[in-house]
Order: C-alpha cells, then sequence, then structure tokens
C-alpha cells in the first residue's frame, strides 16, 4: 500500500510518501547474474501479474530484436508470475537498460544498486509455500551466439535438460547463489487485512501533516516581504 502527496505553497514543494510493505521474514535463496571471473552479468528479467503467452510472444522477441540478444529461458515461479534468463555477458549498464525496457518493476531493476554484491538475484529455491521456479520454454532468438555466453550459467541451466551451444563461452564454469530474507508478497493492497480503514487513518495523517506544513510555510518571510520591509525602512 502507497500513498503520496505532492503540492506547491507559495516558495515550496514538499512530498510525503507512506508505504506499507510486509516483513521479510522467509528465508530463500537466489542465484546471483554476475558471469564469475569478468565484468559481466547475464540477463535476468522478473514478472508478476503478467499472461503467459503476452510474455513470450509480445515482449521478449522484441527485446531480443532491438537489442541483438540470444535465447531466453522462462520459468514458472507463481501464478502469472516468471523469471525469465538469457545468458548473453554484457555489461551492468547493457543489462540496466534492457531490465529497464523489459517493463520489470523498478525494484528489480535498481535492486542492482541495492544489493551489497552489486548483483541481481533470482530465486531458485522455495518461498515459504511456493516451490522452487519451473521450467517451461525457450524464446529462440536469430541472434543466439552473437555475444560472450556465460559458461556458469550454462551449466545451472543444465539441471533444468537445457541444452545450450556455446558459441563465445566466458566467465567460470560456476556461479554464486546466496540466500536472502523475503515474504510471499512485497506489497500489501488496500483490500488486505481490512487495510481499508488503515488506508482512511492515514489519509487523515497526511491531511494534518499537510496543514502543518502549510501553516509553517505561509509564516516564512518570503523574498517578496523582505524587499518591501526593506524599502519602507528606507
Amino acid at each position: 500500500m502507497r500513498l503520496t502527496r505532492i503540492n506547491n505553497i507559495e516558495d515550496y514543494s514538499y512530498f510525503i510518501k507512506v508505504q506499507v510493505l510486509k516483513s521479510l521474514k522467509i528465508r530463500t535463496h537466489g542465484l546471483e547474474s554476475r558471469v564469475k571471473g569478468t565484468p559481466f552479468h547475464v540477463i535476468f528479467l522478473d514478472y508478476d501479474n503478467i499472461d503467459f503467452k503476452t510474455l513470450v510472444e509480445d515482449i521478449l522477441p522484441p527485446l531480443q530484436h532491438v537489442f541483438e540478444i540470444g535465447n531466453f529461458y522462462v520459468f514458472e515461479t507463481g501464478d502469472m508470475s516468471y523469471h525469465c534468463i538469457c545468458i548473453d555477458a554484457l555489461t551492468p549498464k547493457e543489462v540496466y537498460t534492457i531490465v529497464g525496457a523489459a517493463g520489470c518493476e523498478k525494484a528489480f531493476r535498481n535492486s542492482f544498486f541495492i544489493n551489497e554484491y552489486r548483483t541481481w538475484v533470482l530465486r531458485n529455491d522455495e518461498k515459504g509455500k511456493k516451490l522452487p521456479p519451473k521450467y517451461l520454454t525457450r524464446v529462440q532468438s536469430c541472434y543466439e551466439g552473437r555475444n560472450p555466453q556465460s559458461l556458469g550459467h550454462s551449466i545451472y541451466l543444465k539441471k533444468f535438460g537445457i541444452e545450450i551451444e556455446l558459441k563465445k563461452p566466458v566467465g567460470e564454469p560456476r556461479i554464486s547463489e546466496e540466500g536472502y530474507n523475503t515474504s510471499d508478497t512485497h506489497t500489501v493492497g488496500y483490500e488486505e487485512r481490512g487495510l481499508i480503514a488503515l488506508q482512511e487513518k492515514l489519509q487523515s495523517e497526511l491531511d494534518r501533516i499537510e496543514s502543518i506544513i502549510t501553516e509553517y510555510i505561509k509564516g516564512i518571510p518570503h523574498e517578496g516581504d523582505k524587499n518591501a520591509t526593506s524599502k519602507k525602512a528606507q
């Protein structure tokens, strides 16, 4: 649940944001995008609430053509939720651009800068009652093999029966994994646990805070007021 207020008062602007998130109490594990032994990363995409056909027909193929990248391997992580992996080894800047163009949530796109190891992470383990990701399909690309490819991630994908004929392998024959805390769903919906009442209370509190800000700002002398006072004194 997220509430935002933005307003302008005379010479000032203010921004108020309140967000309610689930506590990160569930322990799970994920694989890193980093290609060990190189400065490169593979492409990880994370989607929720998306139609499978839309993903594999309308989203991934245009990405492959625009950025000239190889095959995507699609995993199901939940109801209408998917992970996509392309083992092309690119710079963090290139991957960041592709993740942004792919329409992934901003939180996932920017997770590279939040992670202490500066990497993107995709879950590869159970998460509470959710099963580990299940491999579904390969989205073919005519650009397969054009870019360097991560040896370590290709070996990891073999555990799902995915055989990749590498043309430009780079990196070590292993990848890094890390444990982290998460929740079953990150964002709390308005309808959950009677949170509509909480929303109404927060709206009321924001009204009160806004009135305090407005009153304070209006009490601050402004440049025009200072000039007028100065002229009267002369």
